[in-house]
């Protein structure tokens, strides 16, 4: 199942993440719709993961304008760049080793048949030169033998010493070419491993481009909108205090009418008192709704521990040696203990803010504490229709990991933002993002 597959299949995540963030313990799984607020929440993170399974696109297109719009494209961009440079880099490692065969050919020719084979070669050639120049010597100890079979003993011994000799000064001349093919494939091999090392660098640089923009534009966006909403909360805390204020005077104006005008209003009638009595108890209906206790938390306006200070230019292994101590020991003590390199493994495979799932586990499931499936650390797919049975679930925690940041840079994006927290836990947003917030910062 390809990212982008198993991206769209986990879109949506349950409220059930706002109780445990409030209670930090195992998650109930009834009783939640008795919040009014969280209900509507409910039904709008279920439409939204109902019309993503049916148009992946349209689900793209329906995030909130900004860097989480074009998540699955650079997601998608930054794979295809990192197959690229894959292949390209192994191109070049394959003309580097044959670079490298040949340099070991050239050397075991050099240095140890060459020199053996020169030494045999120069006594065969003697040996020749001897038997063609004393012909007339040969013959006349060919005449000279005693029978017939010394004859054909001394012919035998002629002929081999002639075509031994020969024999090995074909074989020098055969370890003379193979020497020359050597050093002309040799050249040919560096040449062509240093034109793919030159690919393979162009694609590395291109991946470096891209995930860098990624980072930089996501985390703009991810500043931009905790400014926006930091802002929109003080304006509507402002405008609740100014409305206080206008009540407060409205009371003592009516409390001074009322002053004025005791002796109409004892004159009133039994109709005007049982209105009253009606108003009363539509206020008191409605001052029985439950509130959403999310609503009373203000937003972490606190955007620096928003940058994770990963340099996307910089060298896959240091990413891995630093991200993975340190994920390891944010996790110690927890059930994800020692799953620190594959965080920073997947984050590095997608480029992906490195704190952000480790930090969401926590919110989630106590660090994998209290799973709502098996090793599923982060309610990744709970859609509140039936959390329980729409939850993924996987086999290993590896399995797991890959699968969860995949899903967030294709689903949401580099790294946390508002707008993220209002689609991963609707009726509780505000807790929740301040939380992975802290959470990441403690990374």
């Amino acid at each position: 199942m390809s990212v982008r597959t198993r991206a769209v299949q986990n879109v949506t995540l349950s409220p059930h993440t706002l109780e445990h963030a409030f209670a930090q313990t195992a998650r109930p799984t009834a009783g939640r719709f008795a919040i009014a607020a969280a209900a509507l929440s409910v039904a709008c993170a279920l439409a939204l993961s109902l019309s993503a399974l049916a148009a992946p696109q349209a689900y793209a297109e329906s995030l909130t304008t900004g860097t989480a719009a074009t998540a699955p494209e650079r997601t998608f961009e930054i794979e295809k760049l990192t197959d690229a440079y894959k292949a390209a880099k192994a191109k070049a490692d394959a003309e580097r080793r044959k670079a490298d065969e040949n340099e070991a050919l050239i050397e075991s020719i050099e240095q140890e048949e060459l020199p053996e084979q020169q030494q045999r070669a120069e006594v065969a050639m003697v040996q020749v030169y001897k038997l063609n120049q004393n012909s007339l010597a040969v013959a006349d100890s060919l005449l000279g033998s005693e029978s017939l079979g010394d004859f054909l003993k001394q012919l035998d011994y002629f002929e081999h010493v002639n075509e031994t000799g020969l024999a090995e000064i074909q074989q020098m001349r055969d370890l003379l070419d193979e020497l020359d093919q050597a050093r002309e494939s040799l050249e040919a091999a560096r040449d062509a491993a240093e034109a793919q090392e030159d690919a393979a660098f162009e694609e590395l640089f291109a991946l470096q481009q891209e995930r860098a923009l990624k980072k930089e534009t996501g985390l703009e966006f991810a500043i931009s909108v905790a400014g926006y909403q930091g802002e929109d909360e003080k304006s509507n805390a402002a405008d609740d205090e100014d409305a206080d204020d206008e009540d407060s005077d409205e009371d003592d104006a009516d409390g001074d009418s009322d002053e004025d005008s005791d002796d109409a209003d004892s004159d009133e009638d039994s109709d005007d008192e049982s209105e009253d009595e009606e108003a009363d108890e539509e206020g008191a209906d409605k001052s029985d709704e439950p509130e959403n206790p999310d609503e009373k938390i203000v937003v972490s306006d606190d955007t620096d521990g928003l940058d994770d200070g990963v340099d996307w230019f910089g060298d896959e292994d240091e990413f891995m040696a630093e991200w993975t101590e340190r994920i390891d020991d944010y996790l110690d003590g927890t059930p994800l203990e020692g799953q620190g390199v594959h965080f920073a493994r997947s984050a590095w495979r997608y480029c992906v803010d490195p704190r952000w799932s480790p930090a969401i586990s926590y919110i989630e499931s106590s660090n994998g504490a209290y799973c709502i499936r098996p090793h599923n650390a982060w309610g990744w797919g709970a859609a509140d229709s039936d959390p329980y049975n729409l939850a993924s679930e996987w086999d290993s925690w590896e399995e797991a990991i890959d699968a969860h940041v995949a899903g967030l840079a294709e689903g949401y994006g580099y790294t946390l933002s508002t707008t993220d927290a209002r689609r991963y836990c609707p009726p509780g947003w505000r807790n929740w993002y301040n939380t992975v917030l802290g959470q990441m910062e403690s990374i």
